[in-house]
């Protein structure tokens, strides 16, 4: 438009032109509101697990209470930058256990039964999260490992 000779056509380029910033700023005023909504509810479902996460057994518990489908739980978490949900109530879980552990007020089995887990199966993930087995990691701290893999007191 205002490549052509009329008189108007400069003023028709400008104004056209502010339609299309009008336009361009209005898509990121409808995009904003989703945006705030995703983050709000990723924000009640870390809430749900951080609260529950001795509670919690499957994310499928927690897409439901926080009236979310798995997918989209799973999508919000990577969108974010969070990993995948179960990673993060996997390392919610253990860092309970590791802090338990080092209270030295129990025992492997004992933090492995806390969690609803089978020893064997709860020193496996501890290990894959911490670097260390849970006996272990309750020798380094002086405590009695007890438990799955065993383990002696100083």
């Amino acid at each position: 438009e205002g490549a052509t000779d009329r008189p108007q056509a400069q003023a028709i380029a400008a104004l056209q032109l502010r339609i299309l910033f009008l336009k361009m700023a209005g898509a990121g005023d409808s995009e904003a509101p989703a945006e705030l909504r995703a983050r709000q509810t990723l924000r009640r479902c870390l809430g749900h697990m951080d609260e529950r996460s001795l509670e919690v057994r499957t994310i499928q518990e927690v897409a439901a209470a926080c009236h979310v489908s798995v997918g989209h739980l799973t999508r919000s978490f990577m969108r974010f930058g969070y990993g995948s949900p179960y990673r993060y109530l996997t390392r919610k879980k253990m860092l309970h256990a590791a802090a338990l552990l080092d209270s030295g007020t129990m025992l492997v089995r004992e933090v492995a039964d806390r969690l609803g887990l089978d020893p064997f199966q709860f020193s496996r993930v501890f290990k894959r999260v911490h670097g260390i087995s849970p006996s272990e990691f309750a020798r380094r701290h002086g405590r009695s490992g007890g438990g799955a893999g065993g383990g002696r007191g100083r």
